[in-house]
Protein backbone atom coordinates (compact mmCIF):
# COMPACT_ATOMS: atom_id res chain seq x y z
CA UNK A 1 0.00 0.00 0.00
CA UNK A 2 1.01 3.65 -1.02
CA UNK A 3 0.94 6.29 1.41
CA UNK A 4 0.00 9.62 0.47
CA UNK A 5 2.11 12.51 1.44
CA UNK A 6 0.91 16.24 1.63
CA UNK A 7 4.21 17.88 2.13
CA UNK A 8 7.53 16.97 0.54
CA UNK A 9 11.49 16.88 1.52
CA UNK A 10 12.10 20.67 1.98
CA UNK A 11 8.74 21.87 2.60
CA UNK A 12 8.85 24.65 5.33
CA UNK A 13 6.07 24.13 7.59
CA UNK A 14 4.42 24.85 11.46
CA UNK A 15 4.49 22.26 13.51
CA UNK A 16 1.89 22.04 16.59
CA UNK A 17 1.63 18.64 18.48
CA UNK A 18 -0.95 16.86 19.30
CA UNK A 19 -1.66 18.50 22.79
CA UNK A 20 -1.95 22.03 20.69
CA UNK A 21 1.43 23.31 21.21
CA UNK A 22 3.05 25.19 18.68
CA UNK A 23 6.70 24.53 17.97
CA UNK A 24 7.14 26.82 14.89
CA UNK A 25 9.10 26.67 11.68
CA UNK A 26 10.56 23.70 10.90
CA UNK A 27 11.70 22.02 7.79
CA UNK A 28 10.85 18.49 6.65
CA UNK A 29 14.23 16.42 6.37
CA UNK A 30 12.65 12.51 5.54
CA UNK A 31 9.26 10.48 5.19
CA UNK A 32 8.26 7.64 7.14
CA UNK A 33 6.18 5.14 6.63
CA UNK A 34 6.99 2.66 9.59
CA UNK A 35 3.25 4.32 11.04
CA UNK A 36 1.09 3.25 8.06
CA UNK A 37 0.06 6.80 8.05
CA UNK A 38 1.79 10.47 6.68
CA UNK A 39 4.75 11.09 9.52
CA UNK A 40 7.54 13.33 8.71
CA UNK A 41 10.47 14.15 10.14
CA UNK A 42 11.89 17.39 11.04
CA UNK A 43 14.29 19.93 12.09
CA UNK A 44 15.26 21.25 13.67
CA UNK A 45 14.06 19.10 16.70
CA UNK A 46 15.34 17.57 20.30
CA UNK A 47 14.09 14.27 19.17
CA UNK A 48 15.24 13.46 15.52
CA UNK A 49 14.25 10.03 15.57
CA UNK A 50 10.45 10.53 16.16
CA UNK A 51 8.44 11.51 12.90
CA UNK A 52 5.11 13.79 13.20
CA UNK A 53 1.67 13.27 11.64
CA UNK A 54 0.47 15.33 8.92
CA UNK A 55 -2.24 16.79 11.32
CA UNK A 56 0.10 18.88 12.84
CA UNK A 57 1.85 20.61 10.01
CA UNK A 58 0.63 23.85 7.93
CA UNK A 59 2.65 24.38 5.04
CA UNK A 60 4.53 27.79 5.02
CA UNK A 61 6.62 28.31 1.58
CA UNK A 62 4.89 26.69 -1.59
CA UNK A 63 8.31 27.86 -3.20
CA UNK A 64 10.64 25.75 -1.54
CA UNK A 65 9.99 22.59 -3.44
CA UNK A 66 11.17 24.44 -6.72
CA UNK A 67 14.64 26.16 -4.85
CA UNK A 68 15.42 22.56 -3.85
CA UNK A 69 14.98 21.31 -6.97
CA UNK A 70 16.99 24.03 -8.68
CA UNK A 71 19.56 23.55 -5.67
CA UNK A 72 19.59 19.63 -6.34
CA UNK A 73 20.54 20.05 -10.24
CA UNK A 74 23.12 22.63 -9.35
CA UNK A 75 24.72 19.46 -7.10
CA UNK A 76 24.42 16.95 -9.89
CA UNK A 77 25.93 19.83 -12.16
CA UNK A 78 28.49 19.96 -9.54
CA UNK A 79 29.57 16.95 -8.25
CA UNK A 80 32.79 14.82 -10.04
CA UNK A 81 31.81 10.71 -9.27
CA UNK A 82 35.85 10.18 -8.19
CA UNK A 83 35.03 12.77 -5.57
CA UNK A 84 32.18 11.80 -4.10
CA UNK A 85 33.42 9.68 -1.27
CA UNK A 86 35.96 11.99 -0.08
CA UNK A 87 33.95 15.14 -0.70
CA UNK A 88 31.10 13.83 1.66
CA UNK A 89 33.13 12.60 4.40
CA UNK A 90 34.60 16.03 4.50
CA UNK A 91 31.23 17.85 4.30
CA UNK A 92 29.60 15.22 7.10
CA UNK A 93 32.29 17.40 9.61
CA UNK A 94 31.66 20.45 8.75
CA UNK A 95 27.89 19.57 8.71
CA UNK A 96 28.14 17.76 12.29
CA UNK A 97 30.06 21.04 13.37
CA UNK A 98 26.91 23.42 12.11
CA UNK A 99 24.64 20.91 13.16
CA UNK A 100 26.03 21.26 16.60
CA UNK A 101 25.95 25.20 16.63
CA UNK A 102 22.31 25.44 15.05
CA UNK A 103 23.45 26.84 11.92
CA UNK A 104 22.94 24.11 9.68
CA UNK A 105 19.24 23.42 8.76
CA UNK A 106 19.22 24.92 5.22
CA UNK A 107 22.39 23.12 4.41
CA UNK A 108 20.80 19.86 6.06
CA UNK A 109 18.11 20.19 3.82
CA UNK A 110 19.78 20.73 0.73
CA UNK A 111 22.47 17.88 1.31
CA UNK A 112 19.46 15.60 2.39
CA UNK A 113 18.10 16.08 -0.72
CA UNK A 114 21.13 15.35 -2.30
CA UNK A 115 21.72 11.89 -0.51
CA UNK A 116 18.20 10.79 -1.05
CA UNK A 117 19.73 9.49 -4.86
CA UNK A 118 22.63 8.05 -3.40
CA UNK A 119 23.64 4.41 -1.61
CA UNK A 120 21.67 3.82 1.65
CA UNK A 121 25.19 2.88 3.22
CA UNK A 122 26.08 7.04 3.07
CA UNK A 123 22.62 7.85 3.93
CA UNK A 124 22.44 5.89 6.76
CA UNK A 125 26.08 7.14 8.02
CA UNK A 126 24.66 11.08 7.60
CA UNK A 127 22.05 10.36 9.70
CA UNK A 128 23.64 8.55 12.25
CA UNK A 129 26.00 11.49 12.73
CA UNK A 130 22.59 13.84 12.82
CA UNK A 131 21.42 11.77 15.58
CA UNK A 132 24.54 11.50 17.77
Amino acid sequence: MSIKYKFNVGDIVEYTNPNGVNWGEKTIIGLDERTGKPTYYIAPTDTPWFSVSEEGLKLLQKEVKQIVEQQEQTQENNINEGENKMDTKIYIDSMKKKIKEGIAVKELQEYYIFLRDNSEAVKAYVMDIINN
